[in-house]
């Protein structure tokens, strides 16, 4: 027999033989009518069959209520699954997604006042450093805010204080802008809370470098310049974009034309910093320079406004590098979600000349004195009571009183 013919004798056999599966099914009809109870059939009380093998257990079938009710829970326990692993992921984010400078503060060193403490209102310092070294966080901080958050009706304000005014630092008279040179954000936060009876605990600050990267990371602002703001040759725009840039490295991009227009990082920054040149409102001074500042954070407010709750979570990490704050990782991540759909506000302290107390001669000449008690009561009716500072003045009126 050829090898040719002894494979195919092989294969034949192999393909005669029948095909076992894994569940086999009865060899013959008559054992497998054994598995079925009748009348026909002898029946046993011991579990067993007529012929003394062991029956089969049959299967019942649910009711539709009963598969109803499996497939519910069914369900339910797949959406806390989900949930669990939503939940862990979303935990990982806040615990290790961010990259920032974090300080823990002790609360008893900034002279919280809880007079008029809410507690879906929260308040955070915001510092802006102006600074010559990029990667600085020390200095006059030039940009005093803070940022009032209302948890529950998802609204922000905005409240900057002029630099030049003249409060109780450390116990002495001096520009509010000293403090955080003097003793960093802690002296800082403590001079706002005892001088304006507020109750801030965290802050946040950055250098004027990382406000840039912030509005190029948005693709710009529109912002109205003037030409003044483009005129003046020494505090003007293009001359501040030149420092700027030359402090950055960057190839500086001058504004060459008036007008509504769309800014990048560094034209903002330079823009927000003009305090001589009137603003198109015909703000000047320090009074024009914090306007635009709060122009420039309202432009960029409104862009994250529109942004989803990942998309903002990657701005925050990319700016976050930036960053010195008490603020942890998680708490920045649950303000987040607050920011879609919030609406946004702004005041200044103070507000206009008026309030200021002419002829006062002590501590620092150069300086701002205006009616700090005024300005305690103002506040407290627009961060905690929602009253805008001119419906307050127009109720109210303006007082004066002796600095002290």
């Amino acid at each position: 027999m050829g090898k040719h013919e002894e494979v195919k004798k092989k294969k034949a056999t192999k393909n005669s033989e029948p095909e076992k599966l894994n569940n086999t099914a009865p060899e013959t009809a008559e054992e497998e009518s054994n598995d079925i109870f009748s009348s026909s059939t002898p029946q046993r009380t011991d579990g067993k069959k007529a012929d003394g093998k062991k029956a089969k257990k049959r299967k019942k079938r649910m009711s539709p209520g009963k598969r109803a009710l499996v497939a519910f829970v069914s369900t339910l326990l797949a959406i806390a699954l989900l949930c669990g692993i939503c939940f862990g992921g979303y935990t990982f984010l806040k615990n290790y997604y961010l990259r920032y400078v974090y300080v823990d503060m002790d609360e008893g060193n900034l002279g919280v006042n809880s007079e008029n403490s809410q507690k879906h209102v929260i308040n955070i310092a915001l510092f802006g450093v102006d600074t010559r070294d990029g990667e600085s966080m020390e200095g006059l901080s030039d940009s005093i805010m803070v940022l009032s958050i209302n948890k529950k009706t998802k609204e922000m304000k905005i409240v900057s204080f002029l630099r030049d005014s003249v409060v109780d630092v450390d116990g002495k008279l001096r520009k509010i802008n000293s403090a955080y040179s003097r003793g960093g954000y802690e002296l800082a936060i403590k001079t706002l809370n005892e001088n304006f009876k507020l109750d801030i605990k965290e802050f946040a600050t950055v250098n004027f470098g990382a406000m840039a990267n912030l509005v190029d990371m948005v693709g710009g602002v529109e912002i109205e310049v003037t030409q003044g703001e483009i005129d003046d040759k020494v505090y003007g725009i293009n001359a501040l974009i030149k420092e700027q840039s030359k402090i950055t490295g960057v190839e500086p991009i001058y504004v060459t034309k008036p007008g509504l227009q769309k800014l990048d990082g560094i034209q903002a920054v330079a823009w927000a910093r003009i305090r001589k040149s009137a603003t198109a409102d015909g703000q000047r001074d320090d009074f024009g320079r914090t306007d635009r500042q709060r122009e420039v954070l309202n432009q960029l407010f409104k862009k994250a406004t529109k942004m989803n709750f990942l998309e903002l979570l990657s701005l925050v990490r990319e700016f976050t590098p930036n960053v010195t704050t008490s603020l942890s990782e998680g708490e920045i991540i649950d303000l987040l979600p607050l920011i879609k759909g919030a609406s946004l506000s702004s005041e200044r302290i103070p507000k206009d000349y008026s309030w200021r107390i002419k002829g006062a001669n002590v501590g620092v000449s150069s300086g701002l004195y205006y009616d700090r008690d005024f300005a305690r009561r103002i506040l407290k009716a627009y961060l905690y009571e929602d009253i805008p500072f001119d419906q307050y003045i127009e109720e109210n009126g303006i007082t004066y009183v002796p600095w002290g």
